[in-house]
């Protein structure tokens, strides 16, 4: 198995995994403006202009949805940045039996005069 499909299928089971905690996230907490985004489509397949209550609905809705947003959002942080941190490797990563090699970088600064 080359390196590039073990690596993709290593991001791909990071995002799988980050896809079933948002899922169960979304389950848990509905959606309190469903039923009237439903009939908002429905008014607005049947060409009844409806612009104005669309957008103030979906403001609505992306405020209600603000601790969802941040919880993917920090699941993302753990499973990209904090899990790689302290271990060396995502969970993908570890799956797939990768590990980031550590490189030393330094910066090189210079001065146009």
């Amino acid at each position: 198995m080359s390196i590039v499909f073990r690596r993709l299928l290593s991001y791909l089971i990071d995002l799988f995994i980050i896809l079933i905690f948002t899922f169960l996230i979304d389950l848990c907490i509905p959606n309190k403006y469903e039923n009237d985004i439903k009939i908002l489509n429905e008014n607005i397949i049947n060409d009844e202009s409806y612009f104005n209550d669309y957008v103030s609905l979906y403001y609505k809705t992306d405020k209600a949805n603000v601790f969802i947003n941040v919880f993917n959002t920090f699941l993302i942080l753990i499973d990209f940045v904090m899990i790689p941190y302290f271990t060396g490797s995502t969970i993908g990563q570890k799956l797939m039996k990768l590990k980031i090699k550590k490189k030393n970088i330094t910066l090189e600064v210079y001065v146009c005069r």
